[in-house]
């Protein structure tokens, strides 16, 4: 590496990731801002990640390229990339989304302006396999509150996480200690950062994540490092990613049978949803993991049919289990009255 520090340091963390990272790089060396670094740390892959990384090293010496001997795991693998870069600013850059061309210059020149903040980012648009828009992103979280309570109750909500891909003051990360090294270790993150100070989000969608059947984060945070805990159970709730109820299917199948094969027993726990619609999202993938743990030999512990039946239908999740006392107990009870059957 050069010893000229540049502004901007991105990391890019890659496993397995041929099919979409050449387009991924093409967008950051489009960027109308140029003083940056791109950090790309591979994870072992066994694809031709390796060889199109090398290729664009070659073509620009911003691109620096390093290959891990074995796979770390996903978290450790999006740390170690912050951990070599050396800029004012880093952004974690994902293998199989892009960003548009002035992602970099909107991003800096707010941050710059005030010194107070401590997150970037840029409204997101999902795209597929082909670039083509699925849906725009458009939760309005308040993190841009003076108040570190309010801005961490916010995270707190469910969202996507998206603001991970922003961009955040070198000197803030590291009061933090990184990802960790489990299920929504970057909304975790984001939360240290919220209780350090204010996010601003550009009103503007320059970020555009990819949703694809190998989407490969969440798989290989379950393989490599879910599993090393060496669990004797797990229990998988719903997840809200995959947009697509074939990719929702395949992916749950696919942490299915990497259970099984590990000496794990999956449980599917179908959570609490106040709307009884059948068009309704939470509804519809109630219905997908009944058909896959059915098809699998999988249990399944229906929480929402519990609850909706102990109350009326218009029951509302969040207030009731989340920030009810009572409505905590009675969840508690029931999964454990539930699992001890299981696995009696």
């Amino acid at each position: 590496m050069s010893n000229d520090r540049p502004t901007v340091s991105i990391g890019m963390p890659v496993f397995n990731g041929a099919n979409y990272i050449e387009e991924a790089i093409q967008s950051i060396l489009n960027q109308t801002y140029s003083d940056f670094e791109l950090i790309i740390s591979d994870n072992a892959s066994t694809d031709a990640a390796g060889e199109i990384c090398q290729a664009y090293v070659k073509q620009d010496s911003r691109i620096h390229y390093c290959l891990n001997e074995k796979n770390l795991g996903a978290a450790k693998n999006f740390n170690r990339v912050f951990k070599l870069a050396r800029g004012k600013y880093f952004k974690w850059a994902a293998h199989d989304d892009v960003i548009a061309p002035d992602f970099l210059e909107k991003c800096i020149a707010v941050l710059e302006r005030d010194s107070s903040l401590v997150l970037s980012y840029p409204k997101a648009r999902i795209i597929d396999e082909n670039g083509k828009p699925l849906q725009d992103y458009d939760l309005q979280l308040k993190t841009n509150s003076p108040n570190p309570s309010k801005r961490f109750g916010e995270l707190l909500r469910g969202h996507e996480c998206f603001e991970i891909f922003g961009l955040t003051p070198v000197s803030a990360l590291k009061l933090t200690p990184l990802i960790g090294n489990y299920g929504h270790g970057d909304g975790v993150l984001l939360a240290r950062l919220a209780l350090q100070g204010r996010f601003h989000e550009i009103p503007e969608y320059l970020l555009f994540p990819r949703r694809h059947p190998q989407s490969s984060y969440i798989i290989e945070l379950y393989e490599q490092e879910w599993l090393n805990l060496d669990p004797k159970v797990v229990v998988i709730n719903l997840g809200t990613n995959d947009t697509r109820p074939d990719w929702f299917a395949l992916n749950l199948g696919r942490i299915i049978v990497m259970s099984l094969r590990a000496g794990i027993q999956p449980i599917l726990l179908l959570e609490p949803n106040s709307l009884e619609n059948k068009t309704n999202f939470l509804f519809s993938r109630h219905e997908l993991m009944r058909v896959v743990g059915e098809s699998r030999g999988v249990p399944v512990i229906d929480m929402h049919s519990y609850l909706r039946d102990k109350y009326d239908e218009g029951f509302l999740w969040w207030d009731f289990v989340h920030l009810a006392d009572f409505g905590q107990d009675l969840f508690a009870e029931k999964l454990y009255n539930e699992l001890e059957q299981i696995l009696l």
